[in-house]
C-alpha cells in the first residue's frame, strides 16, 4: 500500500470519495472513485457521472492507495459480430484499397489492455505517464482517502477526456 499526503483534487458525498492524482506537468490525472461502503462499487458505477469530476476542489489528502496491475484480453470479433458487423469476418469482406489481395478478411480481432500503478508512476497500455506531484495548492483541512476496497479509476486530461478507465477489486 502506497501512502502519501498531498494537496490533490478531492470531492466527497454520502456515496463515494474522489481523489485526483496529477501526473507530470499536471496535463493528466488519475481519478480514483472510492465507494463509502465496501462492496458497493456496482451501485456507484451505475450512478456515477463524469460531471462529478468537475466538483473536485484542491484539498490536503492523506492517501492510502494499493499498487496494482490489471490486464485484460477480450475478443472484439464477437462483440462486433453481435453489433451486426459481420462482413469483415467472412467472404463478403471488402478491404479494397488496403491490399492487392482479392480475398482479404479478418479472422481474429483481439483487444489487450494493461495498467500498472506503483510509487514510480503508471504504465497504461503501450503508453507511460510519470507520476509527479508538482501542482501545489494550500489547504487547511486534511481528508483521509483509504483505498482498501474495490474502486473505479479514470485517467483523464484537463478537459476530462477519458484516456483509460477501469475497476480494481
Amino acid at each position: 500500500m502506497m501512502k502519501f499526503k498531498e494537496d490533490l483534487e478531492y470531492f466527497e458525498n454520502d456515496d463515494y470519495q474522489i481523489v485526483g492524482i496529477p501526473y507530470k506537468n499536471c496535463r493528466f490525472s488519475m481519478f480514483i472513485i472510492l465507494p463509502r461502503e465496501k462492496f458497493t462499487l456496482e451501485k456507484v458505477l451505475k450512478s456515477f457521472s463524469a460531471s462529478n469530476l468537475l466538483k473536485t476542489l484542491t484539498r490536503n489528502v492523506w492517501v492510502h492507495f494499493p499498487r496494482f496491475k490489471i490486464e485484460s484480453n477480450f475478443d472484439v470479433k464477437n462483440i462486433l459480430q453481435n453489433l451486426g458487423i459481420t462482413d469483415a469476418f467472412n467472404e463478403n469482406a471488402n478491404f479494397e484499397g488496403i491490399s492487392e489481395e482479392e480475398f482479404l478478411g479478418v479472422s481474429e480481432f483481439q483487444h489487450k489492455a494493461m495498467i500498472e500503478t506503483n510509487e514510480f508512476g503508471t504504465v497504461a497500455a503501450a503508453g507511460s505517464l510519470g507520476l509527479s506531484y508538482d501542482c501545489y495548492y494550500e489547504s487547511s483541512e486534511t481528508f483521509e482517502f483509504i483505498a482498501d476496497h474495490p474502486f473505479m479509476f479514470i485517467i483523464a486530461d484537463k478537459q476530462f477526456n477519458f484516456i483509460f478507465a477501469g475497476t480494481h477489486f
